[in-house]
């Protein structure tokens, strides 16, 4: 039974300024698997996710970030969005400190092959006299 790689997570950590216009906070990511935004200013904040929605986010449009509050999206609370977020505040200069954790490269959730497993290509190479592959792999493909 093979066994299951652990998500490797890398965590990034950026500071923002909000003012009172609507504004991209983070772009779509579909490597996100957390995400923090904690509102560091004296007034509240609202974000919204998505391209469609979150450039119109307002106090009447919004998630409610009160001053000194956070919003978390985690994969193991089966809340995270992959969507672009947008922010905007009740004030000018408030300040968002935002943590995203994405897949840092590739993942296999089951790790590599076995030791020894082969693949088909390898034991089809053995009688070709052709010069050029891509002859001898479309020949092969269209016999039936």
């Amino acid at each position: 039974m093979p066994t299951q790689t652990p998500d490797f997570i890398e965590l990034q950590t950026t500071a923002k300024t909000v003012s009172t216009n609507a504004e991209q906070i983070l772009r779509e990511n579909d490597r996100r698997r957390y995400l923090l935004i904690q509102n560091n200013g004296a007034k509240t904040a609202y974000i919204a996710f998505g391209d469609t929605l979150g450039p119109a986010v307002s106090s009447t449009a919004g998630i409610k970030i009160a001053a000194g509050g956070e919003y978390e999206l985690a994969r193991d609370k089966r809340n995270i969005s992959e969507q672009s977020v947008y922010a905007t505040a009740a004030d000018t200069n408030t300040a968002l400190l935002i943590t995203e954790g994405a897949y840092s490269g590739e993942f296999t959730p089951f790790g590599p092959p076995p030791a020894g497993a082969s693949s088909s290509s390898s034991s089809s190479s053995s009688s070709s006299d052709s010069s050029d592959s891509s002859d001898s792999s479309s020949s092969s493909s269209s016999s039936s």
